[in-house]
Formats: structure tokens, C-alpha cells, sequence
């Protein structure tokens, strides 16, 4: 009957080599690190595909912000900003 070191581990004990040990831990490393790299690399690839007609189409804005103005009431103004404010309701209501 063989008996083991206290200080060995018990692959050390198994093998009867520490270097092999380490080779084979190095190389399951090596293996999880390759697995991990190859799956987000895939999973990074699924996100950037769009379907087809994915991109924003711009709408004009002067009609979006005239059609809010029918939906929503405005309420208060600031007064430093009236003359600004009148400006661009003007310009928008003359379209």
C-alpha cells in the first residue's frame, strides 16, 4: 500500500507527476477561454443583424410639433422667453 505526503494533492498522488498536473489544467483553461471568446463573439454578431426596413424614417417635425400643439394645451410661458417663443410660433404657423 502506497502512502501519500500530507502536502501532495490528490491528483499529485494519482498522476504521480505535478508537471502533468499543471499541463492539463492549462489546457482546460485554454479550452474555456476559446468556448467563452467563440460565444460572445457569436452572441455580439446576433445583436448587430437588423431586420430588414429596422431603420428610422424621419418624419417632418413642423407638422409633429403643430399636431401636439391640437393634442396637448400649453400652459404657461416664461416671460424671458416670450419674445423667443413668439418667434418660433410664428414661423411655425406660417408654414
Amino acid at each position: 500500500m502506497e502512502t501519500s505526503s500530507i502536502a501532495e494533492t490528490p491528483s499529485v498522488v494519482r498522476t504521480g507527476s505535478p508537471d502533468l498536473c499543471r499541463v492539463i489544467r492549462l489546457r482546460c483553461a485554454v479550452l474555456l477561454l476559446i468556448v467563452t471568446i467563440a460565444a460572445l463573439s457569436q452572441a455580439q454578431t446576433q445583436q448587430r443583424v437588423k431586420p430588414a426596413g429596422a431603420e428610422p424614417t424621419p418624419n417632418p417635425a413642423v407638422s409633429a410639433i403643430l399636431a401636439a400643439f391640437d393634442k396637448y394645451e400649453v400652459v404657461a410661458m416664461p416671460s424671458r422667453c416670450l419674445e423667443e417663443a413668439s418667434c418660433v410660433w410664428r414661423a411655425l404657423t406660417s408654414l
